[in-house]
């Protein structure tokens, strides 16, 4: 069965189709309007891999240890925080104790410290031990934002100055020659007031008598050299013997058991070598002269300052041999 269509009908009808496929393709591009926008691709917080540095993209290192108490607390809020917010760079967490190597490359000197790196893997800050608001501001940071600068931002606070290559101090020989010279003197002194005087006996008889011979001086044992668990000071690098050198940090709940160790070790036994307790935070020369990267550290050296061997976190038993 045939029906008639008038052609005018057709071509209005037409047009009306036309034209209500070219709003919603309009409405299909734009998302539905001004007023929205597309989504971003979320971003996550895992462990470092291989590949993440120099990837081309920005991102957050976490210098993490499972013993320190604020790294595990941060290390939840960061896992709760990308579970429920997207942020424009990814975390990643890196093992303190065991990446020496990207701390040395970051100028890290202590956990808890976070860096951010752009796509080539350059460092554009770093913060350590942030609160809350300065860590969300270091994972809302982007490189436009950094090279603009930070006028417009709150400088973050605790924020290091990039570290300068700390100058190795030549290790200063201390001869105590005039110390030396007093010891020798008080000696003899001892000597001259032990010795004992001999007076000639002298009888009624007119014939001498021999004189009798005197005694014979006994001769004095060796002191034992004594030891000491003590705060370092200066001249005891270089000072002809050997020792061991303690970088102590009192944050550091393995530096704080080891310094209660060996303060009880020293008050009832005598050992080889004595052992200066050093301040982690504060002896930057110190720790840039032997290398140090991290908290108890134990380096024993000769007298004239030579690091012979050295240990982290060492066990009772390895602490013990060190200490002669």
């Amino acid at each position: 069965m045939w029906v008639y269509i008038p052609q005018f009908f057709m071509k209005k009808h037409f047009a009306i189709l036309a034209s209500l496929c070219v709003f919603l393709s309009a409405c299909a591009h734009h998302g539905g309007g001004d007023g929205m926008v597309e989504k971003a691709e979320a971003t996550g917080y895992q462990e470092l891999t291989d590949g993440v540095i120099g990837n081309g993209e920005n991102a957050v290192l976490f210098f993490y240890a499972g013993w320190c108490g604020t790294c595990v607390k941060k290390d939840a809020m960061l896992s709760e925080w990308y579970s429920a917010e997207e942020f424009p760079v990814k975390a990643y967490r890196v093992d303190f104790d065991s990446e020496e190597g990207l701390r040395r490359k970051y100028n890290v000197s202590m956990q808890d410290t976070f860096v951010l790196i752009d796509g080539t893997g350059k460092m554009v800050k770093s913060a350590v031990k942030p609160d809350k608001a300065q860590l969300k501001r270091m994972l809302y940071l982007n490189l436009e934002e950094a090279d603009a600068g930070e006028g417009e931002k709150e400088e973050m606070a605790d924020e290091p100055e990039e570290a300068e290559e700390v100058a190795q101090a030549p290790v200063q020989e201390e001869v105590a020659e005039e110390e030396e010279e007093q010891v020798a003197e008080i000696a003899v002194e001892e000597e001259e007031e032990e010795e004992v005087a001999v007076e000639e006996i002298v009888f009624d008889d007119p014939e001498p008598e021999a004189e009798p011979e005197p005694a014979p001086v006994a001769e004095q044992a060796p002191t034992a050299v004594a030891t000491s668990y003590s705060a370092y000071s200066d001249g005891v690098i270089g000072n002809g013997k050997e020792s061991v050198l303690f970088f102590h940090a009192a944050w550091c709940p393995k530096c704080q058991s080891n310094d209660a160790k060996l303060s009880a070790w020293y008050e009832g036994n005598t050992f080889g070598r004595s052992i200066y307790k050093i301040d982690f935070d504060s002896a930057t020369a110190l720790r840039g002269k032997y290398g140090v990267t991290g908290q108890d550290t134990f380096i024993l050296i000769d007298g004239a300052g030579n690091e012979i061997s050295r240990a982290r976190f060492p066990s009772e038993a390895a602490l013990k041999e060190m200490l002669g």
